[in-house]
Parts: structure tokens; sequence; C-alpha cells
């Protein structure tokens, strides 16, 4: 059977989540929807049990009982869909109803990759940054209202790549992603035959994200909800269990083998998030050949970031700094711009009641329960809206053709 999305779930150990899962894409009784879970769990009968009794023909099961890394485990998933397109995500993690219309746009429009607007669930067991058990939640991130454009912004990912360049690869900014996003899979396999790899670094997103620029031509951010980011207990790998959200490299099960021993020099050698993305991020342009860019990566921003979420380890990152004095005038000022930003965020909250980190609706018990509450609001998908967004993003490739078009004539001339 042909289907035009697969939605592929990497997992290990974590049954009760992907149960919510399979109950929840099985409820959309989609003939175009396939949903492919790849599991890594040492004894899988209770999964067994559950699949054998419920009738799903669109589920696909894969196990591999050896513990492999979770890159390895997402490169297996992909490997087993046939989709037109294809979508990662957790187990914690869920999709609106209204996917397989996005993609059907996408399909019409000729788009690549898509990133749609961030929405966050917080499980019941969900562990902040404090290391403390949060009520359920349910937070439109970076949002002052529940409303969204539905526009559809044509991203630049050269521009992107750029940006990341002098942020130092410290977040997954604007960048396309299979992961949390959606993606033709011919561009994926682009990735693929390079090395036997869709996601070449330790942390498959960003290493995916940073490949995908270099394979891609039309990348859209859709400012509408499609996809749910789940977090759960285990969230980030279990970081936020961790003392101070640190943990030796070889300590880290899922990561790759080799990890430790090709580990990049002027990246603090621990596990975090504000390590492990930049590492991975040098790993996907060595992969993809575009090590010349790598020269031009911001290494100070990663260390001063890197201080500023764990300053016990101000030591380390000293000891891998090219240049110590640079690092402590750039330290300086970086600390500045983020108290600032700080200390305005929390007058405003104050004074006008803008929220931290964007709207919050409490009391959600489960994905589906989320999803069911978003699918009230978001459950049309309004296609001359993004037909009208999507008409400018041709008129402004147009007008970039023209513009290449003239440069090069000169160079010649």
């Amino acid at each position: 059977m042909s289907y035009l999305l697969s939605i592929v779930v990497p997992t290990k150990d974590r049954y009760y989540y992907l149960k919510f899962l399979i109950e929840l894409i099985k409820g959309f009784n989609s003939d175009d929807i396939e949903l492919i879970i790849q599991d890594n769990t040492e004894n899988n009968s209770e999964i067994l049990d559950y699949i054998n009794e419920i009738i799903y023909p669109h589920l696909k099961y894969f196990h591999t009982k050896e513990q492999i890394s979770v890159s390895l485990n997402a490169d297996k998933a992909i490997l087993h869909s046939t989709g037109k397109y294809a979508c990662f995500i957790g187990d914690d993690d869920g999709v609106l109803p209204n996917i397989i219309d996005c993609v059907k746009w996408m399909e019409e429009n000729s788009i690549d990759a898509l990133i749609p607007a961030n929405i966050l669930y917080r499980w019941p067991n969900y562990i902040d940054f404090n290391g403390k058990t949060s009520p359920a939640t349910l937070e439109f991130l970076n949002k002052k209202s529940i409303s969204f454009s539905q526009s559809a912004k044509l991203m630049d990912v050269k521009k992107i790549i750029k940006k990341n360049l002098k942020k130092g690869f410290i977040s997954r900014d604007h960048l396309p992603l299979v992961y949390h996003g959606i993606v033709e899979r011919k561009k994926l396999d682009l990735i693929y035959k390079k090395g036997g790899t869709y996601f070449p670094g330790p942390s498959p997103d960003m290493a995916n994200g940073v490949a995908l620029c270099f394979v891609i031509e039309k990348f859209v951010f859709l400012d509408y909800p499609v996809i749910i980011s789940g977090g759960s207990e285990t969230h980030g790998g279990g970081i936020r269990r961790l003392k101070d959200m640190v943990a030796k490299i070889e300590d880290v099960p899922f990561l790759p083998s080799d990890t430790e021993k090709n580990w990049e020099r002027k990246i603090p050698k621990v596990w975090t998030n504000e390590t492990i993305w930049p590492e991975s991020a040098i790993k996907a342009l060595r992969y993809m050949n575009m090590e010349n860019l790598i020269n031009e990566i911001n290494h100070n921003r990663i260390l001063s970031e890197f201080i500023f979420k764990h300053p016990k380890y101000f030591k380390l990152a000293l000891e891998v700094a090219e240049s110590k004095l640079n690092l402590y005038i750039y330290l300086l000022f970086y600390f500045v711009k983020k108290s600032i930003v700080m200390i305005y965020k929390r007058f405003m909250y104050y004074l006008f009641k803008i929220p931290l980190g964007g709207v919050e609706i409490k009391g959600i018990q489960n994905i589906n329960d989320a999803v069911s509450y978003l699918h009230k609001y978001y459950s049309s998908f309004n296609p001359f809206l993004c037909y009208s967004s999507n008409l400018y993003c041709k008129i402004k490739l147009l007008i970039n053709q023209k513009k290449s078009f003239k440069s090069n004539n000169r160079q010649q001339i």
C-alpha cells in the first residue's frame, strides 16, 4: 500500500506513552498515514501483547533487542518507512488530525520541509529545570495568546545556517527538522546516500537539521499547530534527573559508542544540551563535506552559554577556549545581555502579566486529551491563507532567482 505520510517513532522502555500515541494515530482512521514503531526495549512482550489485541493495519512494528544508539534506532525507523513524507516524533509526543491536510498542501506546492508552530505538552510526571515534578500543562510556547495566523513563511536555509554559525548551534533555532517536522523522504535519502545515516551526529535532531540545510530548497515555517512536543519524566534522555543536568559521555547509554573518542576538541567533554547540540552540528557539517564552515562557528558563544547554564564547570570551559582573554570579554557582555533580557521579561510579567514562556492550559491529563483540546480550535486547515502566503513565497523566489541571474552575468562580464 502506498502512503503519503510515515510517522516514525523510535522508542525504548516507554510503553506507557507509546500506547497513548498508537491509540491517537489509530483514531484518525486515515489510509494516508502509516505508523512505524522501531523498538529498542530488551523485553518487548508487553507491547507485543498490546499490538496483537488491537486492529490497526497501518501500524508496522520492528524490534532490535541489542542496545543501539538513539541515532541508529531512528535510522532504522526511517528505513522501514514507505511514505512520500516522513515525520519523526517521540513516543510521548503527538500530532493533530490536520497533519495529513498539511502534507497534502506540501505535496501540491512542492515543499521539501515544514516546521509547524511550537506546542508543548507536559505530562503529569514532567520534571522541570529545577528538578521538580510539574502539573500537566499544555503550553503555547512564545505565544501571548492561543491564536495563530496560519501563514506559511518561506525560510532561507543559507541564512539559517549563517545565523546558527554565529550562535554556535546552541539551539535548533528555525532549522529544518524531520524531528517534530515534516520532510519529503527523497530529500532525507540524499543525506543517507552520503554515508549511510540520516542523523550524522550523536544528537539526531540537530545533526539531521544541519544536514537538511544542504539538500532542501523549499522550507516553510507554518504558524499553525500540527505537532505537539511531549515532555515526560525521561524528557531529554532523563537529563533533568541528573545533578547539574550534566553527565559524563561514557555514562550516556544512548549515544554512539565512538562519541567520546571522536569528541570535538573545542567543546567541553560532557553531555548536556549546551554541548551535544554544537557537537552534533559540527559532525553534520563534516558529514556533508562542509568543513570550511566549522571555522566560522562562534565557540565563545558555545562556551558562554555552557558557563551560564553550568557555572560549576567554568574551568572545563576555560580548558578548551582558544583564547581565555577573548572568552572573558565575550562572557562579560553575554552575561550582561542575558541579565537584561531576564529582568525585562520579569518586569513585563509582573507589570502586564505577559507570560514568561507562553500561554498555559492546565489540567490536561494525557497527549490524546491535549490533541482533542487543540482540535476544537484548529481542526480546519485553511488553504487560502497558505496559498496566499505561498504565492508570496513564489514571488520572492522569482526575485531571488532574478538577482542571482544578474549577479552571475556581472561576474561573467
